[in-house]
């Protein structure tokens, strides 16, 4: 079934063209709903493929009616499968139809099983890049915060991939004051892997803003990160070391970060060692202009 589904995204040429598409979305919304994860990703793999390449018409006719039954289907695999696919078709549809297909989505970021609300944050970046700036700001937003706010960590850590992708979707004054402060938040999490993931996607999300930004609102929980009494947090948070220095500058660097560079020289974990080691020579050009090279040696 896995080989069907991938090749059912082949066909369109094979079946008339892109007119003809259409035809090959009912065994392929059959596969979307087997409960074997890899034959339902090849599935929507394919119905991506084919959505992309049919007519507008079509689009409101066939998939999207495909897409909410998926929506609306008793089984949560079919809902996960479903949280793909709104990115494909909304650029395309009608605005009465996009308004639909929004309350669809928040439906299923309020879905009672955590694999769809997984599901839902994990597409939620890219569904927000193909919608109206104005729905970014208002209603994408409100999806985003209500998965942050989310009882599983499993479902909050995904958020965290968002992070930087909505933040460069947003302008910077948006980002600051809708992005940041759920980064922060989540630098204190309860649950380390969602700690984790903020460690991985930090210097991203700084990017999105201007260097004082970043000094005056994430420096300290980047600091919070290297310090984390989980080795796994501090190994992710040392391997952005160099990174951050250079966006933060020497003077922030010496005064915040290298304290904690220098106990993470001797963390208790070899692992977080091997981190710091691997970017440490990154440091040079940064402090190396600060500080006298004897101060940096014994790093």
């Amino acid at each position: 079934m896995e080989v069907l589904a991938e090749e059912l995204g082949k066909f369109v040429p094979y079946v008339g063209g892109a007119e003809f598409a259409h035809c090959l979305l009912v065994p392929l919304e059959s596969l979307a709903v087997v409960e074997e994860t890899a034959v339902r990703e090849k599935a929507v793999d394919s119905l991506c493929t084919i959505g992309e390449a049919m007519p507008v018409d079509a689009l409101n006719e066939h998939f999207w009616p495909l897409v909410r039954r998926l929506v609306e289907g008793e089984w949560f695999t079919s809902r996960v499968s479903a949280c793909s696919l709104f990115k494909v078709c909304y650029g395309r549809m009608p605005a009465a139809t996009k308004e639909e297909m929004r309350k669809q989505y928040k439906k299923l970021t309020e879905d009672d099983a955590p694999m769809v609300r997984r599901a839902a944050a994990q597409q939620l970046g890219k569904f927000a890049a193909v919608v109206e700036p104005q729905v970014l700001t208002s209603d994408i937003m409100a999806f985003f915060q209500h998965i942050c706010d989310d009882q599983q960590d499993s479902v909050r850590l995904l958020a965290v991939d968002n992070f930087a992708t909505i933040g460069k979707l947003l302008s910077q004054e948006d980002c600051v004051s809708k992005i940041l402060p759920i980064v922060a938040s989540f630098s204190q999490d309860k649950s380390w892997r969602v700690r984790y993931m903020v460690a991985l996607q930090l210097y991203e999300v700084c990017e999105c803003v201007s260097a004082d930004v970043v000094k005056e609102e994430m420096l300290p929980a980047y600091v919070r990160l290297l310090r984390d009494i989980e080795a796994e947090v501090r190994i992710a948070s040392a391997g952005k070391v160099s990174k951050f220095c250079q966006l933060v500058g020497a003077d922030a660097s010496v005064s915040s970060i290298l304290p904690c560079i220098k106990d993470l020289a001797s963390d208790s974990s070899q692992h977080v060692r091997a981190a710091l080691a691997n970017v440490i020579m990154g440091l040079a050009p940064v402090l190396g202009k600060t500080l006298p090279i004897e101060q940096l040696l014994p790093l």
